[in-house]
């Protein structure tokens, strides 16, 4: 392995135990944990957190954790995804298979796994398939595009060999401090997440990768979020001008000042924080108005 992911990954988890290891569990959320989605162990485990008042009636959000392909499993955003039950959404918080122990596409196989999952038990967890919504961030808007993209063009999907899940049509979706091209995934660190996630095939996977060219007009309603300090801000803005032109039905947010460089990557993550409480509201509220 390359030595700069166990470094990446050491540096995550450092940080990660700063943020939450401050945060309590809000009360009125109940949280069923370690449930297995498909056969890849500790990687294939969901967690359930669930409102206490009205959960049959609350909207489910699923969420998709990011952290470079390489890092991150589902306790990483266990604060996070509790935070948003605590606004009434039931939350599936997923781990996914990551690299490079496993390669591109498996995320994308896991996210797919997740859904027919999520169909298949929605009766025995009271899960609400009326108002389904997602979230990515970071790699993990990057896993989200992609599937959101092949479920409206069956040519993409047809790439990865998957038949999208039918029964289950989100109502909306955010995408947080993500990238949805090829070329920003390539020239992430000099190629070496890139490298580390699809492996040597990379360049024959050059259009699976590239998300962003296959969506169209029937993406699903979309909060698109960014941030000025955000490393991938140019990413988010570009998504915006193509989502404008598609004719995609979104909200694009960029939060902080546009000629400062105060609020981070995935700064929503902290949930404690003043601008986290109004980033995750606005995105709550958004999912809440496109409820049935």
């Amino acid at each position: 392995m390359n030595p700069l992911i166990l470094q990446w990954r050491n540096v995550f988890r450092q940080a990660v135990d700063e943020r939450d290891n401050k945060l309590a569990m809000p009360q009125n959320v109940e949280i069923c944990r370690d449930i297995s989605y498909a056969s890849c162990g500790v990687f294939n485990l969901l967690d359930i957190c669930i409102p206490k008042e009205n959960f049959r009636d609350a909207p489910l959000l699923i969420h998709v954790h990011g952290g470079g392909f390489y890092t991150g499993l589902k306790n990483d955003y266990v604060c996070y995804c509790a935070d948003m039950a605590r606004r009434g959404f039931t939350v599936i918080n997923f781990s996914y298979r990551i690299a490079p122990e496993y390669l591109f596409p498996a995320p994308i196989e896991d996210l797919h796994a997740v859904i027919n999952w999520v169909v298949e038990n929605a009766e025995n967890y009271a899960l609400n398939l009326h108002n389904v919504f997602f979230s990515g961030d970071s790699a993990g808007a990057q896993i989200l595009m992609t599937y959101m993209a092949m479920t409206e063009n069956l040519e993409y999907a047809a790439l990865f060999g998957i038949r999208p899940n039918t029964k289950l049509k989100p109502r909306a979706v955010s995408l947080n401090f993500g990238f949805y091209d090829y070329e920003t995934l390539v020239q992430m660190d000099d190629c070496v997440v890139a490298a580390n996630y699809a492996g040597e095939a990379l360049e024959e996977k050059a259009d699976m990768l590239n998300p962003i060219a296959y969506v169209n007009s029937s993406f699903p309603k979309t909060f698109l979020v960014t941030s000025n300090g955000d490393f991938l801000r140019q990413a988010g803005e570009n998504a915006h001008k193509i989502f404008d032109k598609i004719g995609v039905e979104h909200e694009f947010k960029l939060y902080g000042k546009p000629d400062e460089d105060t609020l981070f990557h995935v700064f929503h993550l902290d949930i404690a924080t003043e601008e986290a409480i109004r980033c995750n509201d606005e995105e709550s509220e958004y999912f809440f108005k496109n409820c049935c």
